[in-house]
Protein backbone atom coordinates (compact mmCIF):
# COMPACT_ATOMS: atom_id res chain seq x y z
CA UNK A 1 0.00 0.00 0.00
CA UNK A 2 1.83 2.97 -1.27
CA UNK A 3 0.92 6.68 0.71
CA UNK A 4 2.43 9.62 0.71
CA UNK A 5 1.57 13.29 2.89
CA UNK A 6 0.41 16.11 0.64
CA UNK A 7 1.30 19.65 0.16
CA UNK A 8 -1.68 21.78 -0.09
CA UNK A 9 -2.52 24.55 -2.30
CA UNK A 10 -5.60 26.55 -3.33
CA UNK A 11 -6.29 24.41 -6.16
CA UNK A 12 -5.63 21.17 -4.43
CA UNK A 13 -6.82 21.01 -0.54
CA UNK A 14 -7.37 17.61 0.34
CA UNK A 15 -4.61 14.85 0.97
CA UNK A 16 -4.06 12.19 -1.47
CA UNK A 17 -2.79 9.20 1.23
CA UNK A 18 -4.46 6.71 2.76
CA UNK A 19 -3.72 4.05 5.90
CA UNK A 20 -5.19 1.12 7.32
CA UNK A 21 -6.04 -2.61 6.85
CA UNK A 22 -3.81 -5.43 7.52
CA UNK A 23 -0.31 -4.19 6.14
CA UNK A 24 2.47 -3.20 9.12
CA UNK A 25 4.07 -0.79 5.85
CA UNK A 26 2.78 1.72 3.03
CA UNK A 27 5.28 3.09 1.62
CA UNK A 28 8.20 5.88 2.38
CA UNK A 29 6.27 8.48 4.34
CA UNK A 30 3.46 6.33 5.77
CA UNK A 31 4.17 3.59 8.34
CA UNK A 32 1.32 1.16 9.97
CA UNK A 33 0.49 -1.34 12.67
CA UNK A 34 -2.84 -3.34 12.50
CA UNK A 35 -4.36 -4.10 16.15
CA UNK A 36 -7.12 -6.53 16.83
CA UNK A 37 -9.32 -3.17 18.42
CA UNK A 38 -9.88 0.33 17.49
CA UNK A 39 -7.16 2.58 18.19
CA UNK A 40 -7.74 5.66 20.35
CA UNK A 41 -4.92 7.49 22.24
CA UNK A 42 -1.62 7.87 21.68
CA UNK A 43 1.80 9.23 23.57
CA UNK A 44 5.50 9.07 22.56
CA UNK A 45 8.30 8.11 24.94
CA UNK A 46 10.44 11.01 25.53
CA UNK A 47 13.69 9.15 25.51
CA UNK A 48 15.53 9.62 22.61
CA UNK A 49 17.94 6.69 23.21
CA UNK A 50 14.38 4.63 22.80
CA UNK A 51 14.16 5.90 18.80
CA UNK A 52 10.30 6.37 17.72
CA UNK A 53 8.67 4.75 20.55
CA UNK A 54 5.18 5.25 21.42
CA UNK A 55 2.09 3.94 23.53
CA UNK A 56 -1.30 3.19 21.42
CA UNK A 57 -4.52 2.75 24.01
CA UNK A 58 -7.47 1.21 22.64
CA UNK A 59 -11.33 1.60 22.74
CA UNK A 60 -13.96 -0.97 23.44
CA UNK A 61 -16.90 -0.45 24.96
CA UNK A 62 -15.80 -3.02 27.69
CA UNK A 63 -14.32 -3.59 31.00
CA UNK A 64 -11.14 -4.99 29.35
CA UNK A 65 -9.02 -3.04 27.39
CA UNK A 66 -5.11 -2.98 25.91
CA UNK A 67 -2.33 -0.46 25.38
CA UNK A 68 0.36 -1.42 23.16
CA UNK A 69 3.88 0.12 22.87
CA UNK A 70 5.01 0.46 19.67
CA UNK A 71 8.31 1.18 18.09
CA UNK A 72 9.55 1.85 14.71
CA UNK A 73 12.29 -0.93 13.54
CA UNK A 74 13.86 -0.14 10.39
CA UNK A 75 11.27 0.37 7.53
CA UNK A 76 8.37 -0.76 10.08
CA UNK A 77 6.42 -0.49 13.31
CA UNK A 78 7.03 -3.28 15.81
CA UNK A 79 5.03 -4.03 18.97
CA UNK A 80 7.59 -4.23 22.01
CA UNK A 81 5.12 -4.61 24.84
CA UNK A 82 1.20 -4.57 25.96
CA UNK A 83 -0.67 -4.51 28.52
CA UNK A 84 -4.48 -5.01 29.95
CA UNK A 85 -6.37 -1.99 30.87
CA UNK A 86 -9.62 -1.48 32.78
CA UNK A 87 -11.98 0.59 30.89
CA UNK A 88 -10.87 2.26 27.39
CA UNK A 89 -8.20 4.68 28.69
CA UNK A 90 -9.51 7.92 28.48
CA UNK A 91 -5.75 9.28 28.02
CA UNK A 92 -2.36 7.52 28.21
CA UNK A 93 0.93 9.56 28.29
CA UNK A 94 4.32 8.76 28.84
CA UNK A 95 6.54 10.85 31.87
CA UNK A 96 8.18 14.30 30.50
CA UNK A 97 11.46 14.90 29.32
CA UNK A 98 12.75 16.38 32.66
CA UNK A 99 11.50 12.75 34.12
CA UNK A 100 14.32 10.84 36.05
CA UNK A 101 12.32 7.91 34.56
CA UNK A 102 11.11 7.81 31.61
CA UNK A 103 9.79 4.96 31.38
CA UNK A 104 6.78 5.76 33.40
CA UNK A 105 3.21 6.13 31.63
CA UNK A 106 -0.04 7.55 33.31
CA UNK A 107 -3.69 6.49 32.09
CA UNK A 108 -6.89 7.81 33.30
CA UNK A 109 -10.34 5.78 33.14
CA UNK A 110 -12.18 5.10 36.36
CA UNK A 111 -8.44 5.87 38.14
CA UNK A 112 -5.46 7.94 37.51
CA UNK A 113 -2.86 5.02 37.13
CA UNK A 114 0.72 4.77 36.78
CA UNK A 115 2.67 2.36 34.72
CA UNK A 116 6.24 1.11 34.25
CA UNK A 117 7.60 -0.30 31.14
CA UNK A 118 10.69 -2.39 32.01
CA UNK A 119 12.92 -3.44 28.54
CA UNK A 120 13.96 -7.47 28.77
CA UNK A 121 16.94 -6.05 26.07
CA UNK A 122 16.28 -9.40 24.02
CA UNK A 123 14.41 -11.59 25.62
CA UNK A 124 11.75 -12.03 22.89
CA UNK A 125 8.24 -13.20 24.33
CA UNK A 126 5.65 -13.21 21.44
CA UNK A 127 6.09 -14.95 18.29
CA UNK A 128 9.33 -15.46 16.69
CA UNK A 129 7.40 -15.56 13.24
CA UNK A 130 6.11 -12.78 13.17
CA UNK A 131 7.91 -9.61 12.91
CA UNK A 132 5.77 -7.34 13.89
CA UNK A 133 5.80 -8.47 17.38
CA UNK A 134 8.81 -8.69 19.60
CA UNK A 135 7.28 -8.64 22.52
CA UNK A 136 10.62 -8.02 24.88
CA UNK A 137 8.70 -5.44 27.21
CA UNK A 138 6.72 -6.08 30.14
CA UNK A 139 4.54 -3.45 32.09
CA UNK A 140 4.03 -3.40 35.77
CA UNK A 141 1.37 -1.10 37.33
CA UNK A 142 3.33 0.70 40.34
CA UNK A 143 0.10 2.71 41.64
CA UNK A 144 -3.50 3.14 41.53
CA UNK A 145 -4.59 6.68 42.82
CA UNK A 146 -7.89 6.23 44.55
CA UNK A 147 -6.87 8.56 47.38
CA UNK A 148 -7.61 5.82 49.88
CA UNK A 149 -10.85 5.78 49.22
CA UNK A 150 -12.55 2.29 49.96
CA UNK A 151 -16.31 2.42 48.53
CA UNK A 152 -16.61 1.13 45.04
CA UNK A 153 -18.32 4.54 43.02
CA UNK A 154 -15.88 7.35 41.45
CA UNK A 155 -16.69 9.60 39.19
CA UNK A 156 -15.04 8.94 35.43
CA UNK A 157 -11.96 11.13 34.62
CA UNK A 158 -11.89 12.27 31.26
CA UNK A 159 -8.17 13.69 30.94
CA UNK A 160 -5.06 14.41 32.30
CA UNK A 161 -1.98 15.80 31.97
CA UNK A 162 1.87 15.85 33.27
CA UNK A 163 3.82 18.66 34.14
CA UNK A 164 6.97 18.87 31.87
CA UNK A 165 8.91 20.58 34.38
CA UNK A 166 7.71 19.00 37.77
CA UNK A 167 7.76 15.43 36.78
CA UNK A 168 6.40 15.08 40.20
CA UNK A 169 2.95 16.46 39.19
CA UNK A 170 0.19 15.41 37.49
CA UNK A 171 -3.51 16.83 37.15
CA UNK A 172 -6.51 14.80 35.76
CA UNK A 173 -10.21 16.07 35.43
CA UNK A 174 -13.44 14.51 36.07
CA UNK A 175 -17.35 14.64 34.93
CA UNK A 176 -17.98 15.36 38.60
CA UNK A 177 -16.56 18.98 37.82
CA UNK A 178 -13.49 18.85 39.74
CA UNK A 179 -9.64 18.68 38.92
CA UNK A 180 -7.58 17.46 41.03
CA UNK A 181 -3.62 17.65 41.39
CA UNK A 182 -1.41 14.65 42.55
CA UNK A 183 2.36 14.23 43.42
CA UNK A 184 3.04 10.87 42.58
CA UNK A 185 5.05 10.18 45.33
CA UNK A 186 2.26 10.76 47.73
CA UNK A 187 -0.28 8.54 48.68
CA UNK A 188 -3.14 11.71 48.61
CA UNK A 189 -4.00 14.02 46.08
CA UNK A 190 -2.08 17.65 47.17
CA UNK A 191 -5.39 19.84 45.41
CA UNK A 192 -8.83 19.38 44.55
CA UNK A 193 -10.88 22.07 43.32
CA UNK A 194 -14.20 22.37 41.46
CA UNK A 195 -13.40 23.47 38.11
CA UNK A 196 -16.33 23.89 36.10
CA UNK A 197 -20.07 24.05 36.21
CA UNK A 198 -20.64 20.97 34.55
CA UNK A 199 -18.15 18.07 33.23
CA UNK A 200 -14.39 18.47 32.69
CA UNK A 201 -13.49 17.59 29.55
CA UNK A 202 -9.36 18.47 29.63
CA UNK A 203 -6.62 19.71 31.37
CA UNK A 204 -2.94 21.14 30.13
CA UNK A 205 -0.37 22.89 31.57
CA UNK A 206 1.27 25.51 30.71
CA UNK A 207 5.31 26.10 30.74
CA UNK A 208 6.41 26.16 34.79
CA UNK A 209 4.78 24.78 37.95
CA UNK A 210 1.79 27.15 38.75
CA UNK A 211 -0.45 27.70 35.55
CA UNK A 212 -3.26 25.17 33.50
CA UNK A 213 -5.83 25.09 31.91
CA UNK A 214 -9.40 23.37 31.81
CA UNK A 215 -11.82 23.07 29.04
CA UNK A 216 -15.47 21.96 29.90
CA UNK A 217 -19.02 21.01 29.18
CA UNK A 218 -20.08 24.58 30.08
CA UNK A 219 -18.30 26.07 27.13
CA UNK A 220 -15.74 27.91 28.83
CA UNK A 221 -11.73 27.89 29.13
CA UNK A 222 -10.21 28.56 32.26
CA UNK A 223 -6.88 29.14 33.33
CA UNK A 224 -5.70 28.59 37.10
CA UNK A 225 -2.43 29.47 39.33
CA UNK A 226 -2.11 27.28 41.84
CA UNK A 227 -0.76 29.81 44.22
CA UNK A 228 -3.99 31.37 44.12
CA UNK A 229 -6.50 29.26 44.02
CA UNK A 230 -9.32 31.23 45.05
CA UNK A 231 -10.06 32.78 41.25
CA UNK A 232 -9.68 31.72 37.90
CA UNK A 233 -10.03 33.00 34.72
CA UNK A 234 -12.47 32.22 31.90
CA UNK A 235 -9.86 32.94 28.71
CA UNK A 236 -13.10 31.73 26.41
CA UNK A 237 -16.23 30.81 26.00
CA UNK A 238 -17.68 29.43 22.91
CA UNK A 239 -20.29 31.99 21.55
CA UNK A 240 -22.95 28.96 21.08
CA UNK A 241 -22.04 27.22 24.88
CA UNK A 242 -21.68 24.49 23.53
CA UNK A 243 -19.23 22.36 25.38
CA UNK A 244 -15.28 22.64 24.66
CA UNK A 245 -13.69 18.98 24.25
CA UNK A 246 -10.06 19.18 24.49
CA UNK A 247 -7.03 22.29 25.41
CA UNK A 248 -4.31 22.15 24.90
CA UNK A 249 -1.19 25.29 25.57
CA UNK A 250 1.79 26.15 23.11
CA UNK A 251 4.66 24.80 24.74
CA UNK A 252 7.14 27.74 23.17
CA UNK A 253 4.66 30.31 23.12
CA UNK A 254 3.03 30.81 26.83
CA UNK A 255 0.31 33.07 25.14
CA UNK A 256 -1.22 30.50 23.22
CA UNK A 257 -4.23 27.90 23.46
CA UNK A 258 -5.82 26.37 20.73
CA UNK A 259 -9.43 24.31 21.47
CA UNK A 260 -12.60 22.92 20.02
CA UNK A 261 -16.08 22.42 20.77
CA UNK A 262 -18.01 19.24 20.10
CA UNK A 263 -19.11 18.30 16.62
CA UNK A 264 -16.98 21.31 15.25
CA UNK A 265 -15.18 21.25 12.54
CA UNK A 266 -12.84 24.28 13.29
CA UNK A 267 -9.83 24.78 15.91
CA UNK A 268 -9.85 28.27 17.99
CA UNK A 269 -6.66 29.97 19.11
CA UNK A 270 -6.80 31.84 22.02
CA UNK A 271 -3.71 34.46 23.05
CA UNK A 272 -4.46 34.86 26.88
CA UNK A 273 -3.62 38.37 27.16
CA UNK A 274 -6.71 38.99 25.47
CA UNK A 275 -9.09 36.82 27.27
CA UNK A 276 -12.95 35.49 25.22
CA UNK A 277 -11.71 36.51 22.03
CA UNK A 278 -10.09 34.23 19.11
CA UNK A 279 -7.06 35.07 17.64
CA UNK A 280 -7.21 33.07 15.00
CA UNK A 281 -9.98 30.15 13.69
CA UNK A 282 -8.66 27.06 11.64
CA UNK A 283 -11.74 26.38 9.93
CA UNK A 284 -12.77 25.56 5.86
CA UNK A 285 -10.95 22.24 5.66
CA UNK A 286 -12.41 19.98 7.87
CA UNK A 287 -15.85 18.43 7.02
CA UNK A 288 -16.79 16.79 10.12
CA UNK A 289 -15.98 17.00 13.67
CA UNK A 290 -12.43 17.29 15.30
CA UNK A 291 -11.17 14.31 17.25
CA UNK A 292 -7.62 16.02 18.38
CA UNK A 293 -5.37 18.58 18.38
CA UNK A 294 -1.72 19.05 18.88
CA UNK A 295 0.87 21.96 18.76
CA UNK A 296 4.45 21.33 17.15
CA UNK A 297 7.12 20.65 19.75
CA UNK A 298 9.61 22.06 17.22
CA UNK A 299 7.68 25.13 16.05
CA UNK A 300 5.45 27.79 17.70
CA UNK A 301 3.35 28.45 14.76
CA UNK A 302 2.36 24.97 13.31
CA UNK A 303 -0.64 22.65 14.74
CA UNK A 304 -1.87 19.45 13.78
CA UNK A 305 -5.75 18.72 13.32
CA UNK A 306 -7.30 15.61 12.96
CA UNK A 307 -11.04 14.16 12.77
CA UNK A 308 -13.94 12.68 11.60
CA UNK A 309 -13.29 13.08 7.91
CA UNK A 310 -10.61 11.07 8.13
CA UNK A 311 -8.01 13.65 7.53
CA UNK A 312 -5.06 14.94 9.02
CA UNK A 313 -3.90 18.55 8.40
CA UNK A 314 -0.85 20.62 9.77
CA UNK A 315 -1.69 24.52 9.86
CA UNK A 316 0.60 27.50 9.43
CA UNK A 317 -0.46 29.72 12.46
CA UNK A 318 2.96 32.24 11.50
CA UNK A 319 0.83 35.56 10.26
CA UNK A 320 -1.52 35.41 13.19
CA UNK A 321 -3.51 37.50 13.71
CA UNK A 322 -3.27 39.63 10.57
CA UNK A 323 -3.67 36.38 7.78
CA UNK A 324 -6.09 33.52 8.82
CA UNK A 325 -4.12 30.25 9.37
CA UNK A 326 -3.11 27.98 6.61
CA UNK A 327 -3.27 24.46 5.80
CA UNK A 328 -0.16 23.50 4.51
CA UNK A 329 0.32 19.30 4.65
CA UNK A 330 -2.55 16.86 5.25
CA UNK A 331 -3.10 13.10 4.93
CA UNK A 332 -6.00 11.13 4.26
CA UNK A 333 -6.99 7.73 6.06
CA UNK A 334 -9.75 5.13 5.79
CA UNK A 335 -11.67 5.64 8.93
CA UNK A 336 -11.96 8.63 11.39
CA UNK A 337 -8.84 9.64 12.53
CA UNK A 338 -8.67 9.35 16.64
CA UNK A 339 -5.75 11.20 17.58
CA UNK A 340 -2.70 13.03 16.47
CA UNK A 341 0.70 13.50 18.70
CA UNK A 342 3.22 15.18 17.40
CA UNK A 343 6.92 13.39 17.99
CA UNK A 344 9.02 15.42 20.61
CA UNK A 345 12.14 14.60 19.68
CA UNK A 346 12.10 14.38 15.60
CA UNK A 347 9.64 16.44 14.15
CA UNK A 348 9.43 15.01 10.79
CA UNK A 349 6.76 12.42 12.44
CA UNK A 350 3.62 12.66 13.03
CA UNK A 351 1.59 9.64 14.81
CA UNK A 352 -2.39 9.19 14.33
CA UNK A 353 -4.76 6.00 15.12
CA UNK A 354 -7.55 5.21 12.78
CA UNK A 355 -9.53 2.64 12.64
CA UNK A 356 -7.82 -0.53 13.69
CA UNK A 357 -4.46 0.86 12.93
CA UNK A 358 -1.91 2.74 14.62
CA UNK A 359 0.73 4.99 11.69
CA UNK A 360 3.54 7.34 11.43
CA UNK A 361 3.60 9.62 9.48
CA UNK A 362 6.77 11.19 7.87
CA UNK A 363 6.09 14.65 7.11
Amino acid sequence: MQATVTPNSPANSTAAAAVGGASSTAGNNVLSYSTEWVTNGISWCNRTTDGLRFAVSSYMQDYKNSVDILEKLDDKLVKRGTWEHCYPPTKIMYSPASSPNPNLIISTADYLRLWEVKDSYGAIVGDADDPQNVMDCTIISKKTFDGGKTHDFCSPLTSCDWNADDPAMVGCCSIDTTVTIWDIDLPKPTTQLIAHDKDVFDIAFAKGTHTFATCGADGSVRMFDLRELEHCTVVYESPTMSPLLRVTWNKLDEFYLSTFSMDSTEVVVVDIRYPSAAVGVLKNFHTQAINSIAWAPHSATHLATAGEDCTAAIWDLNDLPNVAPACHLSFTAEKPINHVAWCPHDEQWVAITSGKSASLLHI
